[in-house]
């Protein structure tokens, strides 16, 4: 709570001072480590929000500049860390976090924002959806490959057999001959009975 007692005593004027230059830094920690665009704080007098603590790369916003409300900023003021929705603005598409932080004393001192492009977001998931897709196609490919290759097997082999019986049906069919039918399935079985029967007759 440290960090939460130094922005609470910050006011206009002191973006030089060794306070708000401790908590920027604390912030450009957060934002290189978490991958995150921007890590600011706000404050609210119930019906506006100002900036507290606002860096980005060498501009400073002023303490007090007006920031603009968005509707979770409602839920944050509450207490209860909340995400906003996505906006767009001339650096992209973004949407933000917001979390209540407390003083040393437990009162409210502001609330911690992270700001995340969704365009980002959005790549990452497009770089891992496509492999997936174009994995199942290939697995869809090869499985209807071998269905094919499965149904024309079985298609040649049901030939034979109804060839067979029907010579048999006709009494012009060679006795001497025998259904060579190895498909490790019923219609070997089938073939081995004709065969059989055939035999018997014979």
């Amino acid at each position: 709570r440290g960090y939460a007692d130094q922005l609470a005593t910050m006011t206009a004027g002191m973006e030089d001072s060794e306070i708000f230059q401790n908590v920027h830094k604390m912030a450009e920690s957060i934002t290189e480590s978490a991958g995150v665009e921007f890590v600011y704080t706000i404050t609210s007098d119930g019906s506006k929000a100002y900036f507290q603590m606002a860096v980005a790369g060498e501009d400073v916003m002023p303490i007090g500049s007006d920031f603009d409300y968005q509707p979770a900023m409602a839920t944050a003021l509450q207490g209860k860390t909340c995400v906003g929705e996505e906006y767009t603005d001339d650096y992209g598409n973004h949407i933000t976090a917001f979390s209540p932080f407390y003083s040393s004393g437990g009162k409210m001192a502001g609330i911690a924002c992270v700001d995340i492009s969704t365009n980002e977001v959005k790549t990452e998931l497009s770089n891992v959806r496509n492999p997936i897709i174009l994995t199942c196609v290939i697995v869809v490919a090869v499985g209807m490959a071998v269905v094919l290759v499965i149904l024309n097997n079985l298609k040649r082999q049901f030939k034979k057999l109804n060839e067979k019986i029907v010579e048999l049906g006709n009494g012009s069919g060679d006795l001497t001959k025998t259904l060579d039918i190895e498909s490790g399935d019923e219609m070997e079985v089938i073939a081995g009975n004709v065969n059989v029967f055939t035999g018997f007759i014979r």
